[in-house]
């Protein structure tokens, strides 16, 4: 492995524990605007809290900077393409079939047949067919050089050409291609690497 792809994978890890850190950050803040009550008492050992001691340009530029945020993280690959449990990790293991040892490029997700799958980004459909390894496989192609790859499904429900979004139905879990029963392998791909989906896991 070249320094260069080293340092790109040190700089892409980095990037993903802040955005994940962010995302986090603006949960709480969202968790603590809906329970807090607006009070009119002065708060202890301070004078009261008047609503135009900020001024509305302020808000405006704060909103517009969560907004580009949310922007952003819709066309990043984050989150879990299904509701189920990992069964198999990314990197080396025991090749379920032949028993010899095998990287494998994805994780695997259990799940019943006809679960439903969706897209963990914005984008639009790549591939959208059947093959004899992944079966019917889901390919979404998303900004900053993202592909998402959706694979051993029962049922594809998007066609090639297609704008998706983050959460949307493309599919539902099934056992087709070769594969030793019902889940849902997936990959996440940034410039033709294949990298680890469980850092981009909530």
């Amino acid at each position: 492995m070249s320094q260069d792809i080293i340092v790109d994978k040190r700089l892409e890890d980095k990037f993903i524990k802040r955005v994940l850190r962010l995302e986090k950050k603006l949960a709480s803040m969202e968790k603590k605007l809906s329970t807090k009550k607006q009070r009119r008492t002065p708060a202890i050992g301070g004078r009261g809290f008047r609503a135009d001691d900020i001024g509305h340009d302020y808000f405006d530029a704060v909103e517009k900077d969560i907004d580009r945020i949310a922007d952003s993280l819709a066309v990043l690959p984050f989150g879990k393409p299904v509701s189920g449990s990992i069964s198999s990790g990314y990197g080396y293991r025991k090749s379920p079939f032949s028993g010899a040892r095998e990287f494998h490029g994805g994780i695997d997700f259990r799940g019943k047949t006809g679960t439903e799958v969706v897209a963990t980004a914005d984008g639009v459909v790549d591939k959208a067919k059947r093959v004899k390894g992944y079966g019917k496989y889901v390919v979404i192609k998303h900004k900053k050089g993202y592909k998402t790859l959706y694979a051993h499904l029962s049922k594809i429900e998007v066609k090639k050409g297609q704008r998706v979004v983050a959460g949307e139905k493309i599919g539902e879990i099934g056992s087709t291609g070769r594969s030793s029963g019902p889940h849902l392998h997936y990959e996440i791909i940034r410039h033709g690497m294949r990298l680890n989906p469980k850092k981009y896991i909530r």
